[in-house]
């Protein structure tokens, strides 16, 4: 089976036999944006020339996070319910939340989203049976713009009627999906995740130019960023205490975490939206070329620069030639650290980048005064049990040591309230296999858990990679 990733940046290719549940030849080539077939083509002459068998290359299967991958703009009645439970449902769907919006929409507010330009809008609003004029405003105010995308009505089903009909009327396509949040408290995703998904293989990769490359490959089945959560998915059926991948890139650091991510102690209390199993969160201010002065105000410039400083090899950070190494990375983003000082600076990105982005992914822990004194209160998931973590993307991948990078994804003595793995094992996906794992699931999960099994061995790391 070959399995294709059609990247922003890098077009990969997985060989995977089957039967052996072994991986057996991996290739890149950078991706090719007007016509995506050619970076396809250049990988796979790499693959042929190491005499894979052609039966293994007959099963083929792709996803994809090119051309800007999924945008998708999400519109909610209150902000921390049914607009937060639609940006949930679009970011386990591997879409990147470009917008969210909220209320009743205003004529600003949609040339907005016009600007935006999504590929997708997810239109919710209302537990079922409740509060339905929101929503229906504002699948008028979509209707009636100038915007063509597909919207997916996801929101009060008592509306969904008059909302399918104001979108037949404009002649726009709509979609209708169970609601996200059908009674308080509780999300419904799975179903907006399926309609995502269709529009995706349907009506995106068609939009985006990638249909170029359908005529090779048997359908291009996932976003990549849900692949990624499909594979971590498929890794925690075959570990004890759940999985966290971390994948820092040039744009953004994403995190998928795959845990019931219930309290460890009996007497804290949840409150908040009901956190889902398999979540994944983008941090787009976090990427370590496009975003690199965000990532310096989110850590503290002063800290920052004491970080850069190398103790080791006595060289010292002079801010003059860390600003003009940075302001070079951030316009040319392709650009891979050259020396000691150079890498010793990426990898202060990527450490603060993983540090900051886990640090809002995981759950956290405030006290609360009660008539009965002080009670413990969570607030998302607890993942300080989970034993299983995973780094993915160049400047881990590159790094002389991930093991330092990783170890920022995990439980910090300075902040004991925000609830990180505490012991976890570290692993390196460096041949960027997890992708493949999660479209192999599509077609047969018992063979996805065996080649998660063999390849999580592959990918340990050792103590002296640290």
């Amino acid at each position: 089976m070959l399995l294709i990733d059609i990247g922003s940046t890098y077009t990969k290719l997985v060989v995977v036999d089957i039967e052996k549940c072994q991986v057996v030849a991996t290739a890149n080539s950078p991706t090719t944006i007007e016509d995506v077939a050619v970076g396809f083509h250049n990988a796979l002459k790499k693959i042929k020339a190491r005499q894979v068998s052609p039966q293994l290359l007959e099963e083929r299967y792709a996803s994809s996070s090119a051309a800007g991958g999924l945008r998708m703009v999400a519109i909610g009645l209150v902000p921390d319910l049914t607009m937060e439970a639609a940006k949930r449902a679009a970011l386990g769907a591997g879409a990147k939340v470009i917008g969210t919006f909220s209320f009743m929409l205003t004529a600003k507010q949609v040339r907005e989203i016009e600007k935006l330009n999504p590929d997708i809008i997810l239109l919710a609003g209302g537990t079922d049976g409740g509060e339905k004029n929101t929503v229906i405003h504002n699948a008028k105010m979509i209707a009636a713009s100038q915007l063509t995308v597909p919207v997916i009505m996801a929101g009060n089903r008592v509306a969904a009627e008059e909302v399918a009909e104001v979108f037949a009327e404009a002649g726009k396509l709509l979609q209708v999906a169970d609601n996200v949040m059908p009674t308080i408290g509780k999300l419904n995703v799975e179903s907006v995740r399926d309609v995502i998904r269709e529009i995706f293989i349907e009506r995106i990769v068609v939009a985006k130019g990638l249909s170029k490359i359908n005529q090779y490959i048997d359908g291009i089945a996932l976003p990549t960023p849900l692949a990624v959560l499909e594979a971590a998915k498929t890794l925690a059926e075959v570990v004890y205490n759940g999985v966290i991948v971390v994948d820092v890139g040039g744009a953004t650091t994403d995190v998928h975490s795959v845990a019931d991510g219930l309290p460890r102690n009996p007497q804290v209390t949840i409150k908040g939206l009901p956190e889902p199993y398999a979540k994944r969160t983008v941090e787009g201010d976090l990427g370590v070329r496009h975003n690199i002065r965000s990532i310096i105000e989110a850590v503290g410039e002063e800290k920052f620069i004491d970080m850069v400083k190398d103790n080791e090899s006595g060289i010292e950070a002079d801010e003059g030639q860390v600003q003009h190494i940075l302001d070079t990375w951030a316009v040319h983003t392709s650009i891979l650290p050259e020396n000691h000082f150079e890498r010793k600076l990426d990898y202060v990105l990527a450490s603060s980048a993983v540090k900051v982005a886990t640090d809002r992914h995981a759950g956290h822990i405030e006290e609360m005064w009660t008539p009965d004194g002080k009670i413990p209160i969570q607030y998302g998931k607890d993942l300080s049990a989970v034993d299983t973590l995973i780094g993915t993307g160049g400047p881990i991948i590159n790094s002389e040591k991930p093991i330092m990078i990783l170890d920022k994804a995990t439980a910090d003595p300075k902040t004991p309230f925000v609830l990180k793995p505490k012991k976890p094992k570290y692993y390196i996906d460096r041949s960027y296999i997890l992708f493949s794992i999660g479209l192999i699931r599509q077609v047969n999960e018992d063979i996805a858990r065996n080649i998660a099994q063999h390849y999580l061995r592959e990918m340990e790391v050792t103590d002296h990679e640290a």
